[in-house]
């Protein structure tokens, strides 16, 4: 089974360059377009604004759902604000 397939909360861990962006668009894609979850129940935390913008962008660009009924990104302090 791989990443994208896996069941359950999911962390991905890993250095710069290595795909992290792409893996988490994938598996949010995944979950969307198999039904497996409701978008507005997918959270996704980040440490940077650039990683949010950057992740919204590419959602919005790969997953074929309204902007405003997709998952949940933020960094872990406006995520802690909201």
């Amino acid at each position: 089974m791989n990443l994208i397939e896996k069941e359950g909360v999911c962390v991905i861990l890993a250095g710069a360059g290595t795909g992290k962006t792409y893996t988490i668009v994938e598996k949010i894609k995944y979950l969307i377009e198999n039904k497996k979850c409701d978008p507005k129940k997918i959270v996704c935390i980040t440490f940077s604004n650039e990683a949010v913008n950057s992740l919204i962008k590419k959602i919005n660009r790969n997953v074929n759902i309204p902007s405003n009924e997709g998952p949940i990104i933020r960094t872990f302090h406006a995520f802690s604000a909201d």
